[in-house]
């Protein structure tokens, strides 16, 4: 894609090469998430070319929530984990003040988990629910799950280790709107009607309260 009509959250340099490495549809929305060829050669700086960036991938040297990846249009997005075991680097995508893709380096035993925010429920068989997850996966979990939880997994396994339920008292990441990028405690939900949605009010560290929509809140507690 024309870097000048990237999405912000790819975080595009305007004034370096023309194209940037378009992400395969798929897990992420393609406004919220970079290819892995994008994160490894220009948010990374790890190569400096497609060859180059090519070489890493199909060397194995590059993982994706505990998995090695070699394609090179696979989305990467929030809260997904980057391992390079080979170089001994690890981080975590969240997500700046200017809605743009931030790599917050972490430690090898931080990547071997990660947090999801759950956006759909489904019954299912044997008095199960299906978990639908922001990162495009699906998982079979109890009844106990409300939708805007966020759960915890393990990598590559991908088994749920807790959650985090989405409640007053809650440490969240705000990830849309003018708020973006912020973390604050939930202090009430404002419900909502059929034309409007519902809101929510946090407290956020030496700044006045903030208003947000719900469904920009990502529940993150101590683990960011």
């Amino acid at each position: 894609m024309n870097r000048i009509a990237a999405p912000q959250f790819a975080a595009p340099e305007r004034k370096t090469s023309v194209w940037l490495a378009k992400p395969m549809a798929g897990r992420h929305a393609l406004d919220q998430c970079i290819s892995v060829r994008a994160l490894v050669r220009d948010s990374l700086g790890l190569a400096a070319d497609t060859r180059e960036t090519a070489r890493i991938l199909q060397s194995g040297e590059v993982l994706l929530d505990g998995k090695v990846t070699r394609d090179s249009k696979a989305p990467i997005g929030l809260m997904d984990v980057v391992s390079m075991p080979k170089i001994g680097k690890y981080y975590l995508v969240l997500i700046d003040k200017k809605s743009r893709i931030l790599l917050k380096t972490i430690d090898k035993a931080k990547a071997g988990s990660k947090l999801c925010k759950i956006m759909g429920k489904h019954s299912a068989q044997g008095g199960k629910a299906q978990l639908s997850l922001h990162d495009g996966r699906t998982l079979l979990a109890d009844n106990s799950y409300r939708v805007g939880d966020t759960v915890k997994l393990k990598l590559p396994e991908c088994t749920i280790m807790g959650a985090l339920r989405l409640e007053p008292g809650a440490r969240c990441l705000i990830v849309r709107g003018k708020h973006a990028g912020v973390v604050a405690r939930l202090k009430e939900v404002m419900k909502g009607s059929e034309t409007l949605d519902a809101k929510a009010v946090l407290d956020a560290e030496g700044k006045e309260q903030i208003i947000t929509l719900k469904n920009y809140l990502f529940v993150v507690g101590d683990e960011i």
